[in-house]
């Protein structure tokens, strides 16, 4: 699954039947962060809201407002689960230290590989 980027780039190539699979349960949820993203805020925006989640050292009760506006879009399993990693990391952290949110989730985003996140046209 690579976090969906392998479903991303099937859609991008006009596949209509993904079934996809990963080892690592994390990648269900990665993937479905990223979707509701890409459908909440579009090519542009959201390109800018994925570099905030994953590279940069962000206050995480920011990131969970963040998640608040991303909720329509995704199911609820996906969004307790990043809730509860972001609301304890803003426990666990004082208001003012920025935390990496990519550090928590994720092992490895290979950048410029995508069909479908090149531009515009492709993205649609």
């Amino acid at each position: 699954m690579a976090s969906g980027d392998q479903a991303f780039n099937l859609i991008y190539l006009g596949v209509k039947h993904i079934d996809t699979f990963d080892i690592n349960v994390l990648t269900y949820f990665i993937y479905h962060l990223r979707k509701a993203i890409f459908l909440a805020y579009g090519f542009k925006q959201s390109l800018e809201i994925e570099a905030i989640f994953w590279f940069n050292f962000t206050n995480p009760k920011m990131l969970l407002k963040m998640l608040t506006t991303l909720r329509p879009f995704m199911s609820n399993d996906v969004y307790i689960f990043f809730e509860e990693i972001l609301k304890c990391n803003s426990y666990l952290s004082p208001s003012d230290e920025y935390n990496s949110f990519y550090d928590l989730c994720r092992d490895i985003l290979v950048d410029g590989k995508n069909l479908y996140d090149r531009n515009d046209n492709s993205f649609r």
